[in-house]
Formats: C-alpha cells, sequence, structure tokens
C-alpha cells in the first residue's frame, strides 16, 4: 500500500514538474513574443542627405617618430537637409588626416554629432578616402527617439569652394530606431 502511495505521490510531482515547465515555456515564449514585436517596430528609413560643410579648425600637425604625418583634432561644422523630409539639422565633427610623405591627404578618420531641432542627438564615426571625399559613415547611438539607432552609408563631395575649405557632399544610407 505504501509503495502504491509512494508511486501516486511521484506521478503527482511529475504532472506538476510539467505544469511548472509548461508555464516557463509559455513565459519564455511569451517575452520571445514581446521580443520580436519590439523588434518588428524597429523603424528603418532610407536617407538622402545634401550636407554643406566647412572647415573651422584645421588639425594640429603631428609628425611620429617614423615621420608620418597627420593633423589631428581637426573640427567642421556643417548644415544637413534631409532630401525627402525637407528637415534641417547641424552636425559638428572631429577628424584626422592622414598624410602621405609629401604632405598630401590620404584617409580621413573621425566621429560626428548631429543635433536636431528637438535637441535629439545621434552619432556617427566615419572612415574614408581624404583625396576622392568618399567616406563611409556607421551610426553609433544617440539620444531621445536616436537612443539604440544603428545604420550607415556612404558621403560623397560634389564640390568643392575654391577656399579649399568648404563643400557640398551627398550622403545616402539607412538608419534604424528601435
Amino acid at each position: 500500500m505504501e509503495d502504491k502511495h509512494l508511486e501516486e505521490k511521484r506521478l503527482e510531482e511529475k504532472h506538476m514538474e510539467g505544469k511548472h515547465m509548461k508555464s516557463h515555456i509559455s513565459v519564455a515564449l511569451a517575452a520571445a513574443a514581446i521580443l520580436l514585436g519590439s523588434c518588428v517596430q524597429a523603424d528603418t528609413q532610407t536617407l538622402e542627405l545634401t550636407v554643406e560643410g566647412v572647415q573651422v579648425q584645421q588639425g594640429e600637425l603631428i609628425t611620429a617618430p617614423s615621420g608620418n604625418q597627420s593633423r589631428v583634432g581637426g573640427l567642421t561644422h556643417a548644415t544637413i537637409a534631409n532630401d525627402q523630409t525637407g528637415e534641417r539639422s547641424v552636425q559638428w565633427c572631429r577628424g584626422n588626416v592622414l598624410l602621405d610623405g609629401t604632405g598630401m591627404p590620404t584617409t580621413q578618420v573621425g566621429f560626428c554629432t548631429v543635433i536636431y531641432d528637438s535637441g535629439d542627438l545621434l552619432w556617427i564615426s566615419y572612415l574614408g578616402d581624404a583625396q576622392s571625399g568618399e567616406n563611409t559613415y556607421t551610426v553609433i547611438g544617440g539620444t531621445g527617439q536616436y537612443q539604440g539607432a544603428t545604420g550607415g552609408g556612404v558621403n560623397r563631395v560634389v564640390s568643392q569652394r575654391g577656399d579649399g575649405r568648404s563643400w557640398t557632399s551627398r550622403a545616402e544610407g539607412t538608419i534604424t530606431t528601435p
């Protein structure tokens, strides 16, 4: 009789374990559905931008022990127009330019903060060819609606002013906001 009672108790415990396991699976599935739902709600936009920029401060000339030179800490300012929405924003960038043996710029690298009228900030990094004026940019985050943003694209200089310090470029890419 005692064996039968123990067997019934074990079966009941197994049944309860199964219910708890199903409960945990249900919770896990519900959490996954919420997570997937929030991923589906992420907004990816295609960007087409016109950028009017000016070099505000030339970077300091640095010579490495190897003899390689670069200009570090240059500052640029730009006004950005979204060609699709008409929205305008401003951008401040700090960057470095690597120079070849003759002192000509070869590679540019840096980061920018885009400031929107709402007060939201978007941070990007860039790397490119200083001769052609083409660089790739990567969205690395931001504040407000850009918190957790990702994306990137290409920026190409389309015209350079005679002063050598101001230009117009076109940027194309995507941005995904959570």
